[in-house]
């Protein structure tokens, strides 16, 4: 590597680790601002429904996995750690399950809305496992090498990410437009309950999320540099799973009893929240 190529490079890392910083930051901030939640929703003895014993599952799968990806893409981007290899696939294979979790908490969500219909069930099916299959070709595709003059890792094949992101839109967009289908549809007559409301809002927010955080990453296909890559992915990553997070908890707490910490989307976190369990008018909806 010449010294004109490792100086843009050295640039690129600078920035690089600038915006991993604040967005590393964030999540760590998100994540421990929630920690109780997290807690009371391990310790509840009450019992469950298998459903949402795997919502809940799949909630904790998606914050632990950004956390350790959060704390991978600092790590990764400072210079002096020789074995790129291995931290990479943990930086990779931890940041596309956490957003394949995103997905699949929205996808349990669409199906409780559609009554588990078998239809929508097998198409929600064959979505997620063509995001999954697509994304296990990305994770096997990106590397990493050591760059002795800039001391740090420098990566490859970033841009065959291209795959599982289009993927990853056409999912999201399937996902949302069935939710929004769904609440039109089955719940027609509950537009005046709460809890549609929220269903309907939350729909919208992450389809918008996903949209202007995605599209983005079809720049992959011009493979600009794998520095560029890196910095496109990273922030629609814990953004979107801390907006399917954050949903997820509402309406748990919605469920709960807790109108107010329903709203936490977007005022903040639960940690004062007192939950007063109570049934959710799903059924008497249904009938109106």
């Amino acid at each position: 590597m010449s010294a004109s190529a490792a100086l843009s490079l050295l640039h690129q890392l600078t920035s690089l680790q600038d915006l991993t910083v604040v967005f590393g930051g964030i999540y760590l901030h998100e994540f421990s601002a929630n920690l109780s939640f997290d807690w009371r929703l391990v310790t509840r003895i009450h019992t469950r429904s298998t459903l949402a014993s795997v919502a809940k599952s799949v909630y904790l799968a998606c914050r632990i996995l950004m956390l350790i990806y959060s704390v991978c893409v600092v790590v990764i981007t400072f210079p002096g750690h020789p074995r790129c290899h291995a931290l990479l696939k943990l930086f990779t294979v931890t940041g596309w399950f956490s957003v394949l979790c995103s997905s699949l908490l929205m996808s349990i969500r669409v199906g409780a809305v559609w009554q588990w219909d078998k239809r929508v069930t097998i198409g929600l099916t064959l979505v997620w496992l063509a995001t999954f299959a697509s994304t296990i070709y990305s994770m096997s595709e990106i590397d990493s090498s050591y760059e002795a003059p800039i001391l740090s890792c420098a990566f490859t094949g970033v841009h065959r990410g291209l795959i599982p992101a289009a993927t990853l839109i056409i999912s999201d967009c399937t996902i949302l437009t069935l939710l929004l289908l769904g609440l039109q549809k089955r719940w027609k007559n509950a537009r005046q309950y709460y809890t549609w409301n929220l269903l309907w809002t939350q729909g919208l927010l992450y389809l918008l999320l996903a949209m202007v955080l995605e599209l983005p990453t079809i720049l992959l296909a011009m493979d600009i540099d794998s520095i560029m890559n890196t910095m496109m992915v990273t922030p629609a990553a814990i953004i979107l799973t801390i907006a399917a997070s954050r949903m997820y908890r509402s309406l748990h707490a919605l469920a709960q009893g807790d109108s107010t910490a329903s709203d936490h989307f977007t005022n903040g976190t639960t940690h004062d929240a007192h939950f007063v369990a109570r049934q959710i008018e799903l059924q008497d909806m249904h009938k109106t």
